[in-house]
This record gives structure tokens, C-alpha cells and sequence, in this order.
């Protein structure tokens, strides 16, 4: 349970982490800080019409040009935040440790035509994302396990970003089938348009600075 809570919206928001040579919308790379809401938002269809392309998906609408967006998110949080170039490489397979899916991620294999980037504002996490976030002691031979096995050797339960019972949907899909991946214990797949939770992700601006906070919940990080 670390210490990484943000205010954020007016929100607990948590961070995933300093992710580095990240591509905004014009091709300039820096580093800049992840972050994901620390409940959901809700249950939701990831595409209503059943097509895992991001690009186009119903829930990507929603947090770019929907209701969230219009919303949800208030003017200052909306100037905090940079229009990123996120990499929509998929997996034909749960059975994959972090690193795995780290690379395919940002690779070039994808279902069926769909685009391997998209440049907006607000996702959704990665498998990798989740996969790296466990600690402890369990660490190293987690990080050597398939992620869809973390509901063994007390991964899920030193991962905090461990779902269940709920499943929270990512970004990734399936290059040989039509299905978007989901987190719970572990991975797993389903249908885009069966209602799951969402926690939005974004990528805070280069040059935002902490202010004060300790990352706690009851004292997170005020940003500027």
C-alpha cells in the first residue's frame, strides 16, 4: 500500500509511476507522471457495439468528449494534463509476465486492422501496469510469474492494484479474437460491451511540481 496518493480533480487519484520518453500529440518525448482514479467511476460497456478498437470504442468517447470529459473533469485538472500518444499493441494471451506485456504493448501486433496508437487524454491502465505494481517480498518471483497467476503466491494481495472482486478494464485487446482484457486477481477476458469498472488514466503535464502532501490518504500531494 504505498504511499502514492494525489489530489487530483479534487480527487484521490493514485500514481502508477514516472513513466519516461513518453510521445505527446506533436512527437515530443518527456517524462511525465501516470496516474489512475483510485475508485472507479462506475460500470460501463468498454464499446457498445462490441469492437475492441480504442480508437473508436464508446468509452473512450465518454472520457475524451462525453459526459467525463465535459463533466467530471473540472478546468484546472483538464490544464494539468497532456494529450498523449498511447500505444494499443495487443496480446493473443493472459498466460504473459509484466515485462511480456510491456513490450507487446507497445508493439505493433494488433486484432484484425486496428490502429497500434491513439493520442487523447484520458485511458485506461495496462496489464503491465499491474503487473509491476506488486511489492514485498513476493516481488522478484511475481515479476518472473505469468500475471494471470498472480492470484498465486500472494501476489494479488501485495499488488495494489488488485481489483477483486470487481474487474477493471485496460486498454489492451486480443490480436486473435475480439475481446479486451479485464484485472482482477489476475487477467482475464470478456465481451466490450458487458458493463465493468473503469479507472480513468492520465498523464500528468512535464512541469507540474508537488506542493505539499506525504502521498498519503489522508494527506496526498497537492500539485501545481
Amino acid at each position: 500500500s504505498p504511499n502514492n496518493y494525489v489530489r487530483y480533480n479534487n480527487e484521490l487519484w493514485r500514481i502508477i509511476g514516472v513513466m519516461n520518453n513518453v510521445p505527446d500529440s506533436n512527437g515530443n518525448k518527456a517524462s511525465h507522471i501516470k496516474l489512475i482514479r483510485a475508485e472507479s467511476i462506475g460500470n460501463m460497456a468498454w464499446d457498445t457495439n462490441n469492437v475492441n478498437d480504442w480508437s473508436k470504442a464508446s468509452l473512450k468517447t465518454y472520457l475524451n468528449s462525453g459526459t467525463y470529459w465535459t463533466s467530471s473533469l473540472n478546468n484546472t485538472a483538464k490544464a494539468q494534463i497532456s494529450n498523449i500518444t498511447w500505444n494499443l499493441g495487443g496480446h493473443n494471451t493472459h498466460s504473459a509476465t509484466a515485462s511480456t506485456f510491456y513490450t507487446v504493448e507497445r508493439g505493433t501486433t494488433v486484432y484484425s486492422g486496428r490502429p497500434t496508437t491513439w493520442t487523447g487524454y484520458v485511458g485506461l491502465m495496462y496489464p503491465s501496469d499491474y503487473g509491476y505494481a506488486v511489492g514485498g517480498s513476493v516481488r522478484n518471483t511475481c515479476l518472473s510469474s505469468n500475471i494471470n497467476a498472480y492470484n498465486t503466491n500472494n501476489c494479488h494481495t501485495n499488488d495494489w492494484l488488485a481489483a477483486r472482486p470487481d474487474y477493471y478494464w485496460t486498454l489492451i485487446s486480443y490480436y486473435g479474437a475480439s475481446g479486451v482484457t479485464l484485472i482482477g486477481y489476475n487477467l482475464t477476458g470478456t465481451s466490450g460491451n458487458v458493463a465493468q469498472s473503469t479507472r480513468p488514466v492520465v498523464y500528468l503535464n512535464a512541469n507540474l511540481l508537488k506542493i505539499k502532501g506525504n502521498g498519503t490518504s489522508t494527506d496526498p500531494f497537492i500539485i501545481e
